[in-house]
């Protein structure tokens, strides 16, 4: 929670499920070493992190797209 409190002072751009999940590891392994680690668990958040934003931007595209093809490029798109 100090480098969030340092971050917030500086005005940095902070997650806080990030540095939940760092406290969670550091503070695990700390205490009883980094066996105690569940990294497949691990392994699943940080592929969600990578992956959240790639299937949205994929999503948004979609979307977008359909909104394009079907409205904005009609004969009278400010009707619609």
């Amino acid at each position: 929670s100090l480098m969030m409190m340092i971050a917030t002072y500086w005005g940095m751009p902070v997650s806080t499920t990030h540095t939940v999940i760092g406290c969670i590891i550091g503070f695990a392994s700390a205490a009883n070493g980094i066996q105690s680690v569940n990294w497949d668990e691990t392994k699943n958040i940080f592929i969600s992190w990578v992956a959240s934003p790639i299937l949205t931007g994929i999503v948004a595209f979609c979307i977008y797209g359909f909104i394009r093809h079907f409205i904005l490029m009609s004969e009278n798109p400010f009707r619609r």
